[in-house]
């Protein structure tokens, strides 16, 4: 998590986050007036305006992989504390598949990371 020094004022308007439960994430999170958006949707080598370059699905997977997992959520200075709390609870919840929670499935993919020698940081 990004940290603000007491004596500077955050400017984030929003926050990425990856999961691979992002659609049921953010169907809680609308059901709960809390505002999230998916701002690329499409990878950049899939998108129209570069078709020119010949890319195909599957030529970028990293790619695709995130632009299937990554939200926005809120993140302001005015983001109440009742709001954050929800987040994290929907997401802590919603999120876990098995119950495990985010943390859990965080540090089993750190794990696999680890095993794989990726140089990817997601």
């Amino acid at each position: 998590m990004p940290k603000v020094l007491k004596e500077n004022m955050s400017a984030w308007a929003q926050y990425s986050v990856l999961h691979p439960q992002r659609d049921v994430i953010i169907k809680k999170l609308r059901e709960n007036n809390i505002p999230t958006a998916v701002y690329y949707p499409i990878p950049l080598h899939l998108q129209e305006a570069f078709a020119h370059l010949g890319c195909r699905k599957n030529d970028f997977p990293v790619a695709e992989k995130i632009a299937g997992e990554i939200f926005s959520l809120p993140m302001h200075p005015y983001l109440e504390k009742k709001e954050q709390e929800i987040i994290c609870q929907i997401i802590g919840r919603e999120g876990s598949g098995k119950g495990q929670g985010v943390r859990g499935k965080r540090k089993k993919k750190e794990e696999k990371r680890e095993d794989e020698k990726t140089a990817f940081p997601f």
